[in-house]
């Protein structure tokens, strides 16, 4: 992080900070932000048995912790900055049993079904009718970082974000359908069992199809 301070000409927060109720923030992954909360190392931890979840949860809490704590002391930070991130903190009536730091880790993907329909991109962008809808979403389709690769010659690029695609002049995505299908396993592999959190999708079109889950 320092050195990418000391690197970056117009240096911002490195997350993004939507207001709540009664003065507290809600401090989320920065939007098309080099570095931020999202630790691309770990993004595909949870889609493996092992490491256990605890060891899991505590290697992101770990990091976000460290990329909180470590900005403001940073003297290539500008001053401005450092007091703006030193104003923040953990909010102290909220999960005082686990040190005020949210005990759920937001697992935003992981192994999915594959069914009688597989929802892709064509299907939000090109195709988003369909003749068996249960849904209709207009989340913008979005991807965090996968990985962060360093460049040969200087720098880094992260790897697999999509910033989010919405419909232009507007916050929302582009409205599509989600079929009853892609929830249906096949018939041959198992019978009477419908599949609505791990259905049958590509990696793009669960972005905007685990926020309507969500909703």
């Amino acid at each position: 992080m320092r050195r990418y301070f000391a690197q970056e000409k117009r240096p911002i927060l490195l997350w993004d900070l939507y207001p709540l109720p009664g003065g507290k923030f809600d401090a989320n992954n920065g939007i098309g932000k080099q570095f931020s909360m999202a630790s691309s190392a770990r993004a595909t931890a949870g889609a493996k048995p092992t490491p256990p979840a605890a060891r899991i949860w505590e290697a992101h809490k770990q990091y976000t912790l460290e990329l909180y704590r470590s900005s403001p002391p940073t003297p290539r930070l500008p001053e401005h900055l450092r007091e703006q991130l030193a104003a923040y903190g953990l909010c102290r009536d909220e999960f005082p049993d686990y040190d005020h730091w949210s005990p759920q880790l937001y697992v935003r993907e992981g192994r999915r079904m594959k069914g009688l329909y597989v929802l892709s991109q064509k299907d939000i962008m090109d195709e988003p009718a369909k003749d068996d809808p249960i849904v209709v979403s207009s989340f913008p389709i979005d991807s965090h970082d996968c990985q962060r690769i360093a460049r040969k010659d200087g720098g880094v690029i992260n790897e697999g974000t999509i910033v989010p695609v919405r419909v232009p002049g507007r916050r929302h995505g582009h409205a599509f359908h989600v079929p009853y299908r892609s929830i249906l396993p096949p018939p041959a592999e198992c019978e009477n069992l419908l599949v609505p959190v791990a259905l049958s999708c590509t990696h793009v079109a669960l972005c905007p199809s685990a926020s309507s889950r969500r909703g």
